[in-house]
């Protein structure tokens, strides 16, 4: 699991790039360009250098929204 590997959702779609990996995390750029941080344990490498996550494309947009909306509401 490095930076720069693609990251493949269920079902074997891109959803995104790992942008970084730190401090056992992984921030993930997503194909519509928002950003999501996940703990590192949420992503498995392959053996092609991609990156499997058990989400699909909707459900991280869902996050990334839902995150978004949380964090605004705390404000």
């Amino acid at each position: 699991v490095v930076a720069g590997a693609t990251v493949k959702g269920t079902g074997g779609a891109d959803v995104g790039k790992i942008e970084a990996v730190e401090n056992d995390a992984v921030t993930i750029t997503l194909t519509s360009g928002k950003r999501i941080q996940l703990p590192a344990k949420a992503v498995r490498g392959n053996a092609d250098g991609t990156v499997t996550i058990g989400y699909s494309s909707e459900q991280l947009e869902a996050l990334v929204s839902g995150a978004g909306a949380a964090e605004s509401s705390g404000k």
